[in-house]
């Protein structure tokens, strides 16, 4: 079964590579199996009083990314260290999370080397760990600076970016799901479906559990959780710790040079999801390279919006690049535009770019230079895909959006 779902994807990327008439390195390979991995972040008390019990019951093993001082001087609200050696004891994974949870983006070099170092120290002695090699950066927030940092102590990098990983991905940019209380548990039964059919790896990040309704984004009701478990051993499918699917990685560590992503089977490095329509970032219904794309119904001025928090620089980038296809009906009326909050910098219509409507049923390839929306220099922080008709338009499918490089 393996091998003639791999063939039939393989071919359908040589189509798709046929028809561009390039052969740009192939990227998206997948796993021999779907896997997941179960994380949990910050150390709170409640992932070893009610997150614990869920997964030993089901025979599920974790990985916990802990902060080390909230463990070391005995926080309120946290594990204690005797709770930690216990989820070492019975074979779970423990990553690093920092000393004290800062947001390294807003440290020196020498205090994110302080982060990582110390933390990794005091875990690897307190709880008698030959290796401490997995991290993840407290709020999802890292620089280039911050991974040349990591990659000195560590063997992977765990972010919040949305999406699946492949053999090939970038260990340094792991991706992973964040379930927060407004995550249903549909969506997450969707994810573990997909990667059992993809034969991809799904990351999935937990943090505060409770018995009743959660008050806060990073609580989730303790039966929620128990719902997602129930889902991923009903379907089988391979659980791993992070270090465990890093080892079946090709151990990449550097992202392509020609451009930089914004969507690709996943949202590109330090770009978060925004938007405001009804939409599906890992679609399959139409798919122009990888493993899916992107379905959104724009409606009533509705739109796609992928905001970073950490401008890129426009000046070294020439042109946004992105493929669409107009689903069984076309003709839809769409702006891309670009903002620096809530200012508008540039916008342009795609059929106008096209040079005529967009088509149903076929893949049509847009190009922006960016110096025809104002972008020659500057930053680009904000990137929207909207509905310019103020009505109701039929589905759109959005695949491999890039900022190409000069």
């Amino acid at each position: 079964m393996y091998g003639l779902k791999r063939v039939s994807w393989f071919l359908r990327r040589l189509t798709v590579l046929g028809l561009l008439g390039t052969s740009p390195a192939l990227a998206g390979t997948p796993f021999t199996e779907g896997m997941v991995s179960i994380t949990l972040d910050d150390g709170w008390a409640t992932q070893y009083k009610n997150a614990r019990p869920a997964l030993n019951q089901r025979g599920l093993r974790a990985t916990y990314y802990i902060p080390s001082d909230p463990i070391r001087y005995n926080w309120n609200y946290y594990m204690t260290a005797l709770e930690v050696q216990s989820l070492v004891n019975e074979g779970n994974e423990v990553g690093s999370h920092t000393v004290n949870h800062p947001d390294l983006t807003t440290l020196s070099p020498f205090e994110v080397d302080a982060q990582l170092r110390d933390s990794q120290a005091w875990l690897q002695s307190q709880f008698g760990l030959g290796s401490v090699a997995s991290f993840a950066s407290p709020y999802g927030k890292y620089t280039d600076s911050v991974l040349s940092n990591t990659q000195q102590y560590y063997g992977s990098h765990r972010t919040v970016e949305g999406g699946h990983n492949f053999r090939d991905s970038n260990v340094l940019k792991l991706r992973a799901h964040d379930v927060t209380s407004n995550v249903t548990v549909d969506t997450v039964r969707g994810w573990i479906d997909a990667a059992v059919q993809d034969q991809t790896w799904l990351i999935l990040v937990f943090h505060d559990f409770v018995n009743g309704t959660p008050l806060k984004a990073d609580q989730l009701s303790i039966n929620d959780f128990k719902a997602i478990l129930d889902h991923v051993k009903a379907s089988g499918v391979r659980t791993v710790s992070v270090s465990e699917g890093v080892a079946l990685m090709d151990g990449v560590t550097t992202d392509p040079s020609g451009y930089a992503v914004v969507h690709e089977d996943g949202l590109g490095s330090g770009f978060q999801d925004w938007g405001w329509a009804t939409r599906n970032l890992t679609a399959h219904d139409f798919v122009q390279s990888g493993l899916s794309s992107i379905s959104f119904e724009p409606d009533s001025w509705s739109g796609l919006f992928f905001h970073r928090d950490i401008a890129l620089d426009a000046s070294l980038h020439q042109s946004l690049e992105l493929w669409v296809h107009g689903g069984s009906s076309g003709g839809q009326l769409i702006n891309l535009k670009f903002q620096d909050g809530s200012t508008l910098i540039g916008s342009v219509r795609l059929d106008q770019v096209l040079g005529h409507p967009i088509q149903a049923g076929i893949w049509q390839r847009v190009s922006v230079p960016l110096s025809s929306v104002n972008l020659s220099t500057g930053t680009i922080r904000d990137i929207y895909i909207q509905d310019a008709s103020g009505g109701n338009q039929g589905t759109l499918y959005i695949d491999d959006i890039r900022l190409i490089r000069r």
